[in-house]
């Protein structure tokens, strides 16, 4: 299955999943999407800012940033020039975001 087509409200960070709808499917989804990347290609995870609120993307091994839920923002001004390292690890400290990041694994092993 695509990543995208994996996104439900399930998936969505729990803050987020009464707002979540199928018009914005990446909303919610940053965190999540930030580790399935890294499983699929490699590379390193940041945390930006967008409106104050914390944001994830990928940088491959080659070097480019990959945003795939940048669009859950409209026309939200996304920070990518102060990004921070983080490390897989961090994120999963969450059980919110480990239960989402396992469900995310799941639907995508579907087909």
């Amino acid at each position: 299955m695509e990543l995208r087509k994996a996104w439900c409200r399930a998936t969505a960070h729990p803050t987020y999943q009464k707002d979540w709808s199928e018009s914005n499917p990446s909303y919610g989804q940053c965190a999540i999407t930030a580790l399935a990347m890294q499983d699929l290609y490699g590379g390193d995870i940041y945390e930006c800012k967008v409106q104050g609120k914390r944001h994830y993307v990928n940088i491959t091994p080659e070097g480019y940033l990959h945003d795939l839920t940048s669009e859950q923002f409209g026309d939200g001004q996304i920070v990518y020039a102060e990004m921070k390292p983080r490390t897989r690890a961090s994120l999963l400290k969450s059980q919110s975001v480990r239960e989402r990041y396992q469900l995310l694994k799941a639907r995508l092993e579907e087909n």
